[in-house]
């Protein structure tokens, strides 16, 4: 199976279109529609007197999964937030427009077409080349 993925330089930072579990407004047809955020949606929110125009990704963070590339607060709770475009028109060049002020012109984001492997634990530590211990949440 394949699936996109978000990627600024070599980081990771989400599947495109996998659910975040918060929601936002969307416009359609001249009513507001509430929708559920996926990552690679383009959001606008209000926050410290200004609007903001940000794509939603996957953190790294213990307490909230996923946030705002570029913004530094990490979760979804922001005041009159809209999603203004879904993650299935969002291309690179739009990624890179979104953060053209934030980045140098050095940064690449992309989106990766990437297939997902089934492995045992012994292929993964041969792959790997040292012996892991997986955890229990």
């Amino acid at each position: 199976m394949s699936v996109k993925n978000i990627f600024y330089n070599k980081s990771l930072l989400g599947r495109l279109g996998e659910q975040t579990g918060s929601y936002a407004i969307e416009e359609k047809n001249g009513q507001n529609q509430k929708v559920e955020l996926r990552v690679g949606d383009v959001v606008s929110f209000y926050k410290y007197k200004r609007i903001y125009t940000k794509v939603v990704v996957k953190n790294s963070s213990k307490h909230h999964e996923y946030g705002i590339f570029g913004f530094g607060t990490n979760d979804l709770s922001f005041d009159k937030m809209t999603r203004v475009l879904s993650y299935e028109d969002l291309t690179e060049d739009i990624l890179q427009k979104l953060q053209e002020n934030l980045l140098s012109k050095r940064s690449s984001f992309a989106i990766k077409e990437t297939s997902e492997r089934e492995m045992t634990l012994g292929e993964i530590e041969k792959e790997l080349g040292y012996k892991i211990k997986i955890k229990s949440n």
